[in-house]
């Protein structure tokens, strides 16, 4: 027990990893959706926030956000918070301050473009891989940003359809665990500015679906980073 709590420590120190933070204990569940958006889900995925009333965190990416603009004013419209994840998950701006404020920047400027952009601060920031580098941390001390942390991380990235079932028996087990947490999706894998793999994403908004109705028929209830206690 001790050796992990070494490595739990070590992790938040470096990744947005906080498994000891709220809403760990609470009863509260945040979700978060990385990568998007995407044309193939992300319409489906916010009928079925909607549809229960819960809200969300979308960690868009810039470039996919000019593709699909309608898509980020809809996630702002009907009330979730966007995130920012960077204009195109660069991996140099994990190592570059310079690329780290230029996607920063682009990023801010497409979602300022957007009708419903007075719907969100931008004070939130998810960083690529979520690691907290040097370049990260001085940029979310510098901007007065929030970081979008995890209470824990069951990869879903590269799941298809036939891992739905045992990723979201994973992350119901980790929630049970924690007794709340911050949870992650991906909509898309996203790296250095394309989907490098095109994974089948089509199982995410069934499984979605399929979680909130057992985390509520649980007793949990569904929030933001901003407003713990006041939604579900």
């Amino acid at each position: 027990m001790q050796k992990l709590n070494v490595i739990s420590s070590i992790l938040s120190g470096c990744t947005i990893l906080e498994p000891d933070k709220w809403p760990q204990g609470s009863g509260e569940i945040i979700l978060t959706f990385d990568d998007g958006p995407s044309e193939k889900t992300s319409n489906q995925l916010l009928d079925v926030l909607y549809k229960h009333r819960v809200p969300a965190v979308f960690c868009y990416i810039g470039k996919n956000i000019i593709d699909y603009p309608e898509i980020a004013n809809r996630a702002l419209e009907d009330g979730h918070s966007i995130a920012i994840h960077t204009y195109s998950h660069s991996l140099q701006s994990l190592t570059s301050s310079r690329t780290l404020d230029e996607e920063t920047d682009s990023f801010i400027k497409i979602i300022k473009s957007l009708p419903c952009s007075s719907n969100t601060d931008l004070k939130l920031f998810r960083p690529p891989l979520g690691l907290k580098t040097p370049s990260i941390r001085r940029l979310v001390n510098s901007r007065g940003f929030d970081y979008a942390y995890l209470t824990f991380f069951v990869n879903d990235a590269y799941s298809k359809p036939k891992d739905a079932a045992r990723i979201i028996h994973k992350i119901k087990c980790k929630i049970k665990e924690h007794d709340g947490a911050a949870i992650v999706f991906h909509e898309l894998r996203y790296i250095d500015g394309r989907d490098r793999y095109e994974i089948d994403k089509s199982w995410l908004p069934g499984a979605v679906d399929e979680l909130i109705k057992w985390a509520k028929s649980e007793g949990f209830v569904f929030t933001t980073y901003k407003n713990p206690s006041k939604a579900g």
